[in-house]
C-alpha cells in the first residue's frame, strides 16, 4: 500500500470540497445554456425579479451569476438561497461580502442570513436559509412565488421526477428553471490502472447512485443527465437549452489549479469508501486503487473527467 493513501470526513469535509470545485464548474457550465438564461432574463419586464437558488452549497452560482453578468439590467433582485446544510448556509453568508465589494456593491447584512446589495444600476436582496427543496416547495408563499428557479446538481440525488415537480409547483406558467451540472454516467480516471478493474469500479460506482435510498426514497441516478430531457417534459416544461458541462481536472505536468488537488483527493476518496461497502468488488485491489490515485494527484499525473449535462427552460 502507498503510503500517500489519504481519508477524509466526507461530511465535515463537503465545504472545502464545494469551494474546491469552484474553478472546475466554472469552467464546465456551459456557455449557450447560461447565455441563453441570461438573454431570457434581460428581456423580462418584471419590476421586481424573483429567484430561488435550490442547494446553494456556499455560494458559489450566486456569486458566479453576478460575476458574469446573468442578472445585468435588472434593477432590483430578490434571491433565495437554501440547502439543507446549516453549516454551508453559514458559509454562504461568511463569503457573501467579499465577492460583493469585489464586483462594485456594497453589501449591508440586516439579519444573521439576510443582505442588501447595492450599487447604482442594481437593488438586491439576498436571504439563505436551511431547507430542504421538499419542504420550501411546500410552503404555501412558495406556490408560483419565483421568476427563476436553479438547481445546481441536485436533482441526481434526488428522486428527479419527485424534485422537478417541486421546482415546478414554485414557478407560474412561462417561469424559468436553470438545472446545471446534472451527472450523465461516465467517470472516467486516467492513467488506467487495470482495464478490467477500473471498468468494473466504474460500474459499481454507478451502481451505488442508481440504488442509492434515503430515508427511505429512492434518491440518484447515474444517468440524470440524460433522463432530465423527458422529466422535464413530462413534469410540464420546454428545454430552451442543454449542454454538456463535463468536469476536465488536469494538472499543467505537476501542479493542478487553485485547490483542484484537493477535489481530487475527496472524489477519489469518497469513490473508495463508497466502493468498500459492496462485496462485489476485491477490497484489497479496491484499497491498491486508491492509495495509487492519490499518489498520481500527488505527482499531478491524475486527470479525472465526469460527464454532465445543463439545462435552462420554462414551466409551461
Amino acid at each position: 500500500m502507498t503510503q500517500s493513501m489519504k481519508s477524509y470526513d466526507l461530511e465535515s469535509d463537503f465545504a472545502r470540497y464545494l469551494e474546491a470545485k469552484t474553478t472546475i464548474d466554472d469552467r464546465a457550465l456551459d456557455v449557450g445554456t447560461m447565455m441563453a438564461l441570461g438573454d431570457e432574463v434581460a428581456a423580462t419586464s418584471k419590476s421586481v425579479f424573483k429567484v430561488l437558488e435550490v442547494g446553494c452549497g456556499v455560494g458559489n452560482m450566486l456569486a458566479r451569476l453576478f460575476t458574469r453578468g446573468v442578472f445585468e439590467g435588472v434593477a432590483e433582485l430578490e434571491y433565495t438561497a437554501i440547502d439543507i446544510e446549516p453549516r454551508y448556509i453559514e458559509r454562504a453568508c461568511e463569503r457573501i461580502h467579499g465577492w460583493a465589494q469585489e464586483l462594485g456593491y456594497s453589501c449591508e447584512a440586516l439579519g444573521a442570513a439576510e443582505f442588501r446589495l447595492s450599487s447604482d444600476e442594481q437593488k438586491v436582496r439576498v436571504h439563505f436559509e436551511a431547507s430542504s427543496l421538499a419542504d420550501w416547495s411546500q410552503k404555501a408563499e412558495a406556490h408560483q412565488a419565483y421568476d427563476l428557479v436553479i438547481a445546481q446538481a441536485v436533482l441526481d440525488i434526488l428522486d428527479a421526477s419527485v424534485a422537478v415537480g417541486q421546482v415546478f409547483r414554485m414557478l407560474p406558467v412561462g417561469g424559468l428553471y436553470y438545472f446545471p451540472i446534472h451527472f450523465d454516467g461516465n467517470t472516467i480516471f486516467e492513467p488506467t490502472f487495470d482495464p478490467m478493474f477500473d471498468a468494473e469500479i466504474e460500474r459499481l460506482y454507478h451502481a451505488s447512485m442508481d440504488n442509492r435510498v434515503v430515508d427511505g426514497v429512492a434518491s440518484g441516478d447515474s444517468c440524470t443527465g440524460r433522463h432530465l430531457f423527458g422529466t422535464i417534459r413530462a413534469a410540464g416544461g420546454t428545454i430552451k437549452a442543454a449542454g454538456g458541462s463535463s468536469w476536465v481536472v488536469h494538472s499543467d505536468g505537476q501542479v493542478y489549479p487553485s485547490d483542484e488537488a484537493y477535489f481530487l483527493h475527496y472524489i477519489v476518496d469518497g469513490v473508495y469508501q463508497e466502493l468498500a461497502k459492496c462485496s462485489e468488488i476485491s477490497q484489497p485491489f479496491l484499497w491498491q486503487w486508491a492509495g495509487v490515485r492519490h499518489s498520481q494527484i500527488e505527482t499531478g499525473e491524475l486527470v479525472y473527467i465526469a460527464h454532465q449535462l445543463d439545462f435552462f427552460g420554462a414551466r409551461t
